[in-house]
């Protein structure tokens, strides 16, 4: 770009700033203007009106010049020919856009991810006086401005969290009628870290570098309290509903709870709510994905394994104290082996047996004393973030983010998502830099701190830019992809998480990317992809890895999400190993692919590629399936009306996107970007029965929507069925207002 000779400020009707006279109307013209004469002929006031009428006839003039010029710029076909918000700025044909694509896709490669993830371990073997987390992030910086990126900075937010007391441990004890310890646990002592003490909010908490690896529920409070045991399967709302109906009183009570299906924070707080004064976590081995399913422990022996969870806050009902309502600690499957055989109490509902060798009870008869000595300290969580601008649409951009090590974990392998996050940035920044390509749209890379505390670093920067984020993000991508052993399957499948949304546009780009071991074949072809619709559930092995899935932070803010991952066969196995290094990082170059296919679509696709028509037919198919459960499918009906005209209104906002053309005009074409981007949040609902926004059409693997059978089940515990029509009138609004967007009224 040229430099003007003169700092007069101007404004060029072409797409980039120029010098050149007939390239420029100035707003001001920067010569001075010649001095008039001394001589006073008229008065001060009449000078004053006579250059006030002048000014005001100048500015009208320009304007209709402004409108003549633009209007002569209309093509014979109507579309606008030079405007700033349709043209690229690189001049790219959609054949130069593919051919970008094409080469930020050549630069993925598994000797890219070998060389990227060799240069991060020596940085850490280099960097020994620093914790690894702080390498990670000086790392990821370094990365991030070597690539050119327009914008690269380091968000850090202060939290107060909880650890164990390394010199008074956690303890359980079971303690019988008769006041003897029947059951003595202590869990861990683990190795004193690096603190500072200082004083902060007149509380007396540490700051801590590397905290100590001890099983534990992060954010859980201190003390010690005792109580009957109580199992109340999972904690949900319509569980606890359940155990109340069967005569067990809750108040007082320590419960004991599978981890799954809600998150820890949800199981704590409902807990309090019922008058628990205690919770003891468990992982059952019926919640590891099937009987013949496995997932490796860190010490190859998961009966003893001890799961840490943390309890951490959500976007809008984070706890200000940083910690939980009541004490809990995660127990191995062999103590809730031994906790739930001393149970003698009725019967559990046969729907709540897990696969522990003994029967599930409800109550038990000995009293269990929980003493937790968490110890509050100050972690600082940073989040690495690096940008690249949109073009066209600058306002609008694609999140793509990567959760670096939990700190739980000490294997270099956890840093596969950092890997796969730098890889893609410079594979895009060097296109842009040596073809001059602009994307439509701007990416953001985010290296996410904090995920072994709830992904704090994820909910601290929502809690300070959700307004923001629900405005001009396109889509979430999360890149940490996971390898998970499936003992019943003959050959690698690709297992993807995705709203809705995009399942058309994933399924689309699996067509494309090839097989990772046979590179004749797609992964579509060979590897029988599956889409998942989206909902907000926590799995069991999320637990068990020391780390909870992400995406329903930005799906309660109403943006579309994508993850992917790789089942594996026991045979692929090498020693218990699930290291992709083994296979050359193919299933890692095959997802990275895929993944960054999403992202590019979703970067410069004219009409933004959401599958309405799916999200339309995957809520009215699932309310059809609900329908069937007894005694509220009348209840439904009006609803499967709504449902059936957002299934003709959204075939018809299709039609109309086509009708637009290949050229697709610029505003209308925001306009329609618009609307898309406004769907899924018509389905974003304020709090039901749930302690944050939910999402109004989580469907279960069954088909049905889990919102509408959860309230159902729990109305028909209560016999109070007001909270159940207010779900169906919020879904009502919500179709409606679905309706009406895509009506683009």
């Amino acid at each position: 770009m040229a430099t003007p000779k003169s700092p007069a400020k101007f404004r060029s009707w072409s797409s980039m700033d120029s010098i050149d006279p007939a390239d420029i109307r100035r707003l001001y013209d920067p010569e001075s203007s010649s001095k008039s004469s001394s001589v006073r002929c008229v008065s001060t006031w009449m000078f004053s009106l006579l250059i006030l009428g002048s000014t005001v006839l100048f500015l009208i003039g320009l304007l209709v010049g402004y409108y003549v010029r633009e209007s002569q710029n209309l093509d014979t076909d109507g579309s606008i020919a030079h405007c700033f918000y349709g043209e690229r700025s690189d001049g790219f044909s959609q054949e130069q856009v593919d051919s970008a694509h094409e080469n930020i896709m050549y630069l993925l490669s598994s000797e890219n991810i070998k060389t990227l993830k060799r240069e991060f371990t020596s940085s850490q073997t280099l960097n020994q006086d620093t914790t690894w987390d702080e390498n990670t992030v000086n790392f990821v910086k370094s990365e991030f401005t070597k690539y050119g990126l327009d914008k690269v900075s380091i968000e850090e937010y202060d939290v107060v969290v909880t650890y164990p007391n390394p010199v008074q441990p956690n303890r359980l004890e079971v303690i019988t009628s008769a006041g003897q310890v029947k059951l003595n646990l202590t869990f861990g002592v683990g190795q004193r870290s690096k603190v500072n003490r200082r004083k902060r909010a007149a509380e007396d908490v540490e700051e801590t570098k590397d905290p100590p690896v001890l099983p534990y529920v992060a954010f859980a409070p201190s003390g010690t309290v005792q109580g009957v045991l109580v199992y109340g399967h999972y904690g949900r709302m319509v569980d606890l509903v359940l155990v109340n109906n069967t005569g067990v009183i809750l108040k007082d009570k320590i419960l004991l709870l599978r981890l799954g299906k809600i998150s820890v924070a949800e199981k704590l707080s409902l807990a309090k709510q019922w008058g628990a004064v205690g919770v003891v976590l468990y992982l059952d081995p019926a919640d590891l994905r099937g009987t013949e399913d496995r997932v490796i422990s860190p010490d190859d022996d998961l009966q003893k394994f001890v799961p840490y969870a943390s309890a951490g806050g959500k976007i809008y009902t984070a706890n200000p104290n940083g910690v939980s309502m009541v004490t809990a600690q995660t127990v191995s499957m062999e103590t809730a082996a031994l906790l739930l055989s001393s149970m003698t109490g009725p019967s559990a509902p046969v729907s709540w047996n897990g696969r522990l060798n003994t029967s599930y009870h409800i109550q038990g008869q000995h009293m269990v004393r929980l003493i937790i000595n968490n110890i509050k300290k100050v972690e600082t969580v940073r989040n690495v973030v690096g940008v690249i601008e949109g073009d066209i649409e600058g306002d609008r951009n694609i999140m793509v983010g990567a959760s670096r090590a939990d700190g739980l974990q000490t294997d270099f392998d956890v840093s596969m998502g950092t890997i796969n996050l730098l890889q893609l940035a410079r594979s895009m920044a060097s296109i842009r830099r040596l073809e001059k390509w602009l994307p439509r749209r701007g990416v953001k890379f985010y290296s996410w701190g904090g995920t072994q505390y709830s992904h704090t670093g994820i909910q601290e920067f929502l809690k300070a830019n959700h307004v923001i984020v629900q405005t001009k993000a396109v889509a979430y991508i999360d890149l940490d992809l996971y390898m998970q052993q499936r003992d019943r399957l003959h050959t690698p499948s690709m297992d993807v998480t995705t709203s809705r949304l995009l399942s058309h546009l994933v399924e689309k780009v699996s067509n494309i990317v090839p097989n990772a071991a046979m590179s004749e074949l797609s992964i579509k072809d060979s590897l029988s992809l599956t889409v998942n619709h989206y909902r907000k559930c926590v799995s069991a092995t999320d637990y068990h890895h020391g780390s909870k899935d992400s995406l329903f932070f930005f799906q309660e803010l109403g943006i579309p999400v994508f993850k992917a991952g790789f089942d594996l066969p026991s045979a692929m196995v090498n020693n218990g190993s699930l290291h992709d290094q083994e296979h050359h990082y193919r299933y890692h170059l095959a997802a990275a692919r895929v993944m960054a296919l999403v992202i590019l679509n979703l970067v410069d696709d004219n009409i933004l590629p959401l599958d309405v028509s799916a999200l339309a037919s995957s809520i009215d198919e699932a309310l059809i399936q609900t329908a069937d459960i007894p005694d509220i499918n009348e209840l439904i009906d009006k609803l499967l009306t709504s449902s059936d005209i957002l299934v003709t209104t959204g075939k018809a906002f299709e039609v109309y996107i086509d009708s637009l053309g290949p050229s697709k005009v610029p505003l209308e074409a925001r306009r329609v970007n618009d609307a898309l981007m406004m769907l899924e949040k018509a389905f974003i609902s304020p709090v039901i029965h749930r302690n944050s926004a939910s999402v109004l059409y989580e469907i279960d693997d069954r088909g049905q929507l889990t919102v509408i059978k959860e309230m159902a089940a729990l109305s028909t515990s209560t016999n109070d069925w007001s909270n159940f029509h207010c779900l169906l009138d919020t879904f009502s609004n919500a179709l409606k207002q679905s309706i009406s967007i895509l009506q683009l009224s």
